[in-house]
């Protein structure tokens, strides 16, 4: 069982992606996440017959960050998303990595960088350059741009997550608490 969370600002896509991720369907969400809630999927991994995922999602506004700290206890790993066709989701996201590395047994948790709505290309306002500088800059695993609407990197950015972590947990025999 890997617990990973879900973050970023509100309106970046995070619930829409992990609908797409457990369903296989787009589902443009109109309305903000409150608070929390929680996706699970099994996926197959190169040297592993399944993983079961708990996926927590947060909403992104102010007032529901706080609430993160806690519910990364347990994490095995992050998914970390900005809208790539609005730039403000992009400065923020080293508050987000700050919220995710608050805790010292935190200060190692794998985040991956998604830069969603990938499929709105031509309105760009975050580029690759200034991507590519922030991952290294704050020691991210990588980075994938990611498309709700079409499906593109959604299996794939997660599979990566998790492969990375059983790679760097060798013999994951415990269970960590989801919750």
């Amino acid at each position: 069982m890997f617990k990973i969370v879900n973050s970023g600002d509100g309106a970046v896509g995070k619930t829409s992606f992990l609908k797409r991720f457990t369903s296989g369907v787009f589902v443009e969400q109109s309305q903000s996440t409150i608070g929390t809630g929680f996706f699970t999927k099994s996926v197959k991994l190169e040297n592993l017959d399944h993983a079961d995922l708990t996926i927590w999602d947060f909403g992104g506004q102010g007032r529901f960050r706080d609430i993160l700290r806690d519910f990364i206890i347990g994490a095995y790993g992050a998914l970390l998303l900005f809208d790539i066709t609005r730039y403000q989701s992009f400065s923020n996201l080293r508050e987000w990595i700050t919220l995710l590395r608050s805790k010292e047994e935190d200060y190692e948790l794998p985040i991956l960088l998604l830069g969603t709505k990938c499929d709105l290309a031509d309105v760009r306002e975050v580029f690759p350059e200034d991507i590519d500088k922030f991952v290294e800059d704050n020691n991210l695993i990588g980075y994938f741009e990611t498309s709700s609407k079409t499906g593109i990197n959604i299996e794939e950015s997660v599979k990566f997550l998790v492969q990375y972590i059983f790679n760097h947990n060798k013999g994951i025999t415990q269970h960590r608490s989801v919750y």
